[in-house]
């Protein structure tokens, strides 16, 4: 395009040429995107829906097993009655 602007006004055919070549570009580009979108969606088993809920259910997982290794806030406190 750059080419073409360069070469003067008289060119205008061949600005036209490359701005059609650049849209065709840009239109595959976008088609690309929107079915790379789709496969990263689609890829996850279903969707989605079922990606969060699925991250929803680690998150929690990793909740259980942090309370259940930590000590309680009541047994980590150091006693206040002198010994």
């Amino acid at each position: 395009m750059a080419e073409s602007l360069a070469s003067g006004p008289d060119d205008l055919p061949s600005v036209r040429a490359a701005l059609g070549r650049l849209e065709a570009e840009s239109a595959r580009l976008e088609r690309e995107l929107t079915a790379a979108r789709g496969e990263v969606v689609s890829g996850v088993g279903g969707g989605l829906d079922e990606h969060v809920e699925a991250l929803l259910r680690d998150l929690r997982a990793v909740r259980d097993q942090l309370n259940a290794t930590t000590p309680a806030v009541s047994d980590a406190r150091p006693s206040m009655t002198p010994a």
